[in-house]
């Protein structure tokens, strides 16, 4: 890039910053939140399609998998009690 290329990239740097102290911290909050919703829209249509579905594929596989894994637990009423808690360490009668 040439010096008026530089230039021009930081008039528009400094407009900016002072467009956001002229404008208060809610309003410069919203700007930079649909700013980043912006970008965050633009990766994501420029992400491999198929890679996104394999990702939701192998997350819901983990999730059901981690369901279909439940762990023995007595419950006391609203308390839980799983059978690790009650497993004697060092002589130990409780965990802690």
């Amino acid at each position: 890039m040439d010096d008026k290329a530089w230039a021009s990239l930081g008039l528009v740097a400094c407009g900016l910053v002072w467009a956001g102290m002229a404008a208060g911290p809610v309003r410069c909050q919203r700007w930079q939140a649909w700013a980043l919703a912006l970008w965050r829209t633009l990766l994501q249509r420029l992400r491999n399609p198929t890679q996104a579905r394999q990702a939701r594929r192998e997350a819901a596989e983990a999730i059901e998998r981690a369901r279909r894994a439940k762990p023995k637990v007595d419950r006391e009423g609203n308390v839980y009690r799983p059978d690790t808690f009650n497993a004697k360490r060092d002589g130990r009668d409780k965990l802690h």
